[in-house]
């Protein structure tokens, strides 16, 4: 398998390319549902040949999305841990099993009237 930083491959190997080529996988992944309520989308879900398109489409874009991380130096499992540190404390998983679901984007705001 030839390297993507040969002369040929790293043209289109850019971290802008990249990024716009993770957004058309995703919306060619996203197309498999479109228009689907979720007993259609279960249907889908069950459907060999349905799952594997779409088996086909998230392998497009997690491979764009390693690309990128490749390509600007970035350690993917880093980040991951990093974004999930960050969006535990965002999103703390007590709010959402007391029922504050919906408050939540009120919270470190300050109460009216104070």
């Amino acid at each position: 398998m030839p390297s993507w930083k040969t002369a040929t491959g790293a043209r289109f190997h850019n971290a802008k390319d990249l990024a716009v080529s993770i957004a058309i996988e995703a919306a060619e992944l996203l197309e498999e549902f479109q228009w689907q309520d979720a007993s259609e989308v279960a249907k889908t879900s069950a459907d060999p040949d349905a799952r594997e398109r779409v088996r086909q489409e998230l392998a497009d874009v997690l491979i764009y999305c390693l690309s990128l991380s490749n390509a600007l130096e970035i350690d993917i499992s880093d980040a991951i841990r990093d974004k999930l540190v960050l969006s535990g404390h965002k999103y703390p998983a007590e709010a959402y099993a007391a029922g504050l679901v919906g408050r939540i984007w009120d919270w470190g705001k300050p109460e009216a009237g104070s």
